[in-house]
């Protein structure tokens, strides 16, 4: 079982040019597994997104909303496990791709770039699976532990 098994969920841009449309993506247990495997969780208990999509101008595609996630680490120091809630707003804005002559970056440190339309539509839950991905801590450290000291050069 991979990623690609994983639940999709996409929506066209003219479906929501017309109005909002309201998106939820909710992981059933097998599929937490998976993602906790993907990601070296001991476990996803919950995996909640909700969020509006809205057509704008220029065949673009603005999504806001929430993605919320229950997870258990295990410590890299310890080995013990935690629980650790994930709470992530975010706005992504989708798009039909630039031609590269047309792209001015004015601000290397933007972090809202758009993301391409495939097919006219916006791969909801690509971005759902990012969104908690790039939110993980890379290295756990459970509660109870004393911070790390000072390193010591000799």
């Amino acid at each position: 079982m991979g990623k690609e098994d994983l639940p999709t969920l996409s929506i066209l841009a003219e479906e929501a040019r017309r109005s909002p449309v309201r998106v939820h993506l909710d992981l059933d247990s097998e599929e937490r597994e998976q993602l906790a495997d993907e990601n070296g969780l001991a476990s996803v208990e919950l995996f909640r997104l909700r969020a509006t999509a809205l057509g704008m101008k220029g065949r673009q595609l603005r999504v806001e909303g929430e993605l919320k996630a229950e997870v258990t680490y295990i410590c890299g120091v310890s080995l013990r496990s935690f629980k650790a809630s994930l709470d992530v707003p975010f706005e992504q804005i989708f798009g039909q791709p630039k031609r590269q002559e047309e792209i001015i970056d004015l601000d290397p440190l933007d972090d809202n770039d758009i993301e391409p339309l495939v097919g006219g539509a916006a791969s909801i839950s690509d971005l759902a699976y990012q969104l908690f991905t790039l939110t993980l801590d890379p290295y756990p450290r459970h509660p109870d532990l004393a911070p790390p000291g000072p390193a010591h050069s000799d």
